[in-house]
């Protein structure tokens, strides 16, 4: 994978295992990523499905997106975008790779830098560019977002510097109102820091003369 210094290994893991330790990641440039990506989106991870592939040596997890904004590329569909990550679990078999993008939680929302999925015997779907690099992730709790490589103050701030860079107007597919919500609740709170407190209710008293 394209910003990895060390590649992933396919091993299968059991119940309890513990995943070895992340190697360094090459971090990669920003206007790198978004020159190499196809398609940019800012989505909401809707499930997950392990599938394998047709020739049932590796297992991948299918993950649809609702796509809120286009800020790269353009979409046949908007329906629900597929996303494939290397890894994941059909029945009892489990296959999972180091130092890749993992699986995203249902509900995660982000920013995805997609490419088409390179890999025989799979149905269409679009991969993650630089595997983990190819994500930002917004946390709407905190109104941040991040990435393997680095941080962003606010979702915000990570979509402006991507459509910057990308020269492209953002296409609104829908809103995001939880992302509007996690603004919002932000500046109320700023709001309320600010407001003037009332320490004492004495009256004060000015002397004539």
């Amino acid at each position: 994978m394209v910003g990895i210094l060390a590649a992933g290994l396919l091993r299968p893991v059991g119940a309890g295992a513990q995943a070895p330790p992340p190697c360094l990641l090459l971090p990669l440039a920003p206007a790198e990523r978004v020159a190499a990506a196809t398609l940019i989106v800012e989505a909401q991870v809707l499930d997950a499905r392990g599938e394998w592939d047709t020739g049932h040596q590796h297992i991948y997890t299918r993950q649809r997106l609702r796509v809120f904004r286009v800020l790269k590329g353009s979409l046949p569909d908007t329906t629900a975008l597929p996303l494939l990550v290397e890894g994941g679990q059909v029945g009892l078999q489990r296959q999972e790779l180091t130092n890749t993008l993992r699986p995203l939680a249902t509900g995660q929302q982000g920013l995805f830098f997609l490419v088409p999925a390179p890999w025989p015997g799979v149905a269409p779907a679009w991969v993650a560019y630089a595997s983990s690099q190819g994500v930002i992730t917004y946390n709407l709790a905190a109104n941040t977002a991040a990435e393997p490589a680095r941080t962003y103050a606010t979702p915000a701030a990570a979509a402006a510097e991507t459509t910057q860079l990308s020269g492209q107007p953002p296409l609104v597919l829908r809103p995001n109102l939880a992302l509007t919500a996690a603004q919002l609740r932000v500046v109320q709170a700023a709001q309320r820091s600010q407001a003037p407190v009332i320490s004492s209710f004495s009256p004060v008293q000015a002397t004539a003369g």
